[in-house]
């Protein structure tokens, strides 16, 4: 029953009707025996739909139930993206090194670790530079009143 359900989220899934199909792979998750592809599955459209925390959440869930080292690669890549997307490129990095350890052939995932690498030290350099721009001596209150005596 729950794997009608699977089949028709694929297909809009590749229809590219990715809210749909995430809603469709949540009711069949309801009705599953806890099958570990599904939270892939589910993992997918949620972040072709934009959803990136559950997105996360079922990548984190799948990743606990998997044994295969190409698998749990594909997963870390695929978890490093979400967090990539989600500007938080210190996790996408430790997540893109994951995937590596388990399948050092993984070129995508050394792509995108030097793209992590590449914005994450643009955003420290960022950060920097708005900490120079702070005025100095801002605890003073430039509208204060000397004391009277």
């Amino acid at each position: 029953v729950w794997t009608d359900s699977i089949r028709k989220a694929q297909t809009l899934h590749k229809e590219q009707k990715y809210s749909e199909a995430f809603d469709l792979y949540n009711r069949a998750k309801d009705n599953s025996a806890n099958d570990k592809y599904l939270e892939s599955e589910l993992a997918q459209s949620a972040y072709r739909s934009g959803d990136y925390e559950s997105s996360c959440s079922s990548l984190q869930l799948a990743i606990i139930n998997e044994n295969s080292p190409n698998e749990l690669s594909r997963l870390y890549y695929n978890l490093g993206n979400v967090f990539f997307k989600k500007g938080n490129y210190k996790e996408a990095i430790d997540n893109y090194k994951l995937s590596l350890r388990k399948n050092p052939e993984n070129q995508d995932a050394k792509y995108n670790l030097s793209q992590a690498l590449r914005k994450k030290k643009n955003q420290e350099k960022e950060s920097k530079n708005q900490e120079k721009k702070l005025p100095q001596n801002e605890d003073r209150e430039s509208d204060s009143v000397p004391n009277k005596k």
